[in-house]
């Protein structure tokens, strides 16, 4: 029982330690840099906020992101539409544990913005300290699949 103990928190250990060899680079852009309307990270190390530039539309974008969103496992996903600014929020459900963590995407068009967004993501747990960097896999997962899906 005991080595069976020993394999399984190695396994999880190793699951939730793993690299992640696919992170997405921020595009350099002349957009005006506009103030994050995402809150900030707490002090814990169990989120992760990134601003990414998108050269498209942000109904493109959108509906990219929205499909990354549901092809990486989030369990309710809703979307807000204010002016500019399109609001997908996710709640995702860690397995073996049954955590929860919530993402939000916001993105931002302007005329000025010439057919390109900005785009801003936040990752985060809702309970606990650390989260062994799976909010910042998660945001680069979506990434990684939005500009698949763009490309």
């Amino acid at each position: 029982m005991a080595n069976i103990l020993k394999f399984v928190a190695l396994f999880l250990f190793v699951l939730f330690t793993q690299s992640c060899n696919n992170y997405i680079e921020p595009i350099e852009s002349d957009l005006k840099k506009s103030v994050n309307p995402i809150p900030p990270c707490p002090e814990s190390p169990n989120c992760f906020r990134v601003t990414q530039y998108f050269q498209t539309d942000s109904s493109t974008i959108f509906e990219a992101l929205k499909k990354s969103v549901s092809q990486t496992g989030s369990k309710e996903t809703s979307v807000e539409i204010e002016s500019h600014i399109i609001t997908i929020q996710a709640i995702y459900r860690i397995p073996v544990f049954g955590w929860l963590d919530d993402v939000i995407i916001k993105i931002e068009s302007d005329p000025s913005y010439s057919g390109r967004s900005i785009v801003y993501l936040k990752s985060s747990s809702r309970e606990g300290y650390f989260d062994l960097g799976v909010n910042k896999r998660r945001i680069n997962r979506i990434l990684k699949k939005a500009h698949k899906e763009l490309n």
